[in-house]
């Protein structure tokens, strides 16, 4: 898979079990392992979760972000860069992007 993005994790990337009930499981295949940056430091109560590729620089356009923000009421909200959860944003970047 050298070159593709990795999918978000949806329907493409999940397959039910043989049961048909509503629980999925995820594949996870060799060329599907995710490198990861949590960053708690960035912004007051917020935490960016930045998923891509193992290899992707944090500058390229190859990253998948959710933001999480806490209120003083202990209530967290999760929102993803560009309001979708594809893997075409810059990690580097995160703090400016518009979440939705």
């Amino acid at each position: 898979m050298s070159g593709q993005l990795p999918r978000p994790y949806d329907d493409g990337n999940l397959s039910p079990l043989a049961s048909k009930l509503k629980n999925r499981e995820v594949a996870i295949l060799e060329s599907d392992v995710l490198k990861m940056i949590i960053d708690g430091d960035t912004t007051p109560n917020t935490v960016y979760v930045c998923k891509a590729q193992t290899g992707t620089g944090a500058a390229e356009p190859r990253w998948q972000i959710q933001r999480i923000v806490s209120s003083l009421t202990a209530t967290q909200e999760i929102t993803w860069a560009d309001g979708d959860g594809l893997f075409d944003n810059v990690a580097a970047n995160r703090a400016a992007l518009a979440y939705r």
